[in-house]
């Protein structure tokens, strides 16, 4: 009785030093893939340094303040702004999937045979 009773207690001590070490491996690998995520969002965020507008041309401009007449300089620039950042790029990208997504249902419903498409009269009269 003695002999199964500390075999129980070793397979119970074996069981929960497994469970221990799975626990500490999984907390072993969710750490490296969080300080590796940061690391690499620190890394792109150098990498890809979004850069000021050039100055490209220097126009001065005549303005009326009270009285006088000043001269106002207005720099023309020139800025790239980078695609994950122009929203504009963005909207159009996505209009232009959905047209070609709305263009290949109407494709694929054209292509169907059998399909009748009854006719319809510009007024608001039936016809006769």
């Amino acid at each position: 009785m003695e002999s199964r009773l500390s075999q129980l207690v070793q397979a119970m001590d074996e069981q929960r030093r497994t469970f221990y070490r799975f626990l500490t491996t999984i907390g072993l690998i969710v750490s490296f893939a969080a300080v590796t995520a940061v690391g690499y969002f620190i890394y792109s965020e150098f990498r890809s340094r979004n850069e000021p507008p050039r100055v490209n041309t220097y126009v001065p401009v005549p303005v009326q303040i009270g009285d006088k007449t000043v001269l106002l300089g207005v720099a023309v620039v020139d800025w790239t702004v980078p695609p994950e950042l122009n929203a504009l790029q963005l909207q159009l990208e996505k209009l232009k999937a959905d047209a070609a997504d709305k263009a290949a249902k109407a494709a694929s419903n054209n292509g169907k045979a059998g399909t009748t498409v009854p006719s319809v009269s510009r007024t608001n009269t039936p016809s006769r």
